[in-house]
C-alpha cells in the first residue's frame, strides 16, 4: 500500500506563548482535543504528568522524525535537533492513526474554547 503524502489532524490544540508550551500538558488528565501540537520544540519530559502520551515529533515541514509511543509520567523523550514541534497525543493514538516515519502532517486549527 502506498503511503499518504499528507494527513490532516483536525482536533488539535496549539501552544501560543512560552508558559502554554512549559506547561504542556502537565497536571491534565485529558488532552482536551486528539492533539497538543508545540511549537517550537525539540524534546519533552513528562516531569508532573498524570498520563503517558504518544510523542510525534515533526520537522519545520510536518514530516513526522520520530514516534515515541507510550511516554509514561517523570520519563524524557529523546531530543531532535532538527525537531520543529511535537504533537502530543493521548497514548495508543499513533498506532490508532497509523501514523509513520516519514509521513508528512498538517493541522485545522481547533477553535479556543476559554
Amino acid at each position: 500500500s502506498e503511503k499518504r503524502k499528507e494527513r490532516i489532524i483536525n482536533d488539535i490544540n496549539m501552544t501560543e506563548n512560552f508558559m502554554e508550551r512549559f506547561l504542556g500538558l502537565m497536571g491534565k488528565s485529558d488532552v482536551g482535543a486528539e492533539a497538543l501540537l508545540i511549537e517550537p520544540c525539540k524534546s519533552i519530559h513528562m516531569f508532573f504528568m498524570k498520563m503517558p502520551v504518544d510523542a510525534v515529533f515533526l520537522d519545520k515541514n510536518g514530516r513526522i522524525l520520530a514516534l515515541e509511543k507510550n511516554l509514561k509520567p517523570w520519563s524524557v523523550s529523546g531530543i531532535y535537533k532538527n525537531g520543529r514541534s511535537v504533537m502530543e497525543m493521548p497514548s495508543g493514538s499513533a498506532d490508532r492513526l497509523g501514523l509513520e516515519c516519514g509521513e508528512v502532517l498538517a493541522f485545522s486549527e481547533r477553535p479556543k474554547t476559554d
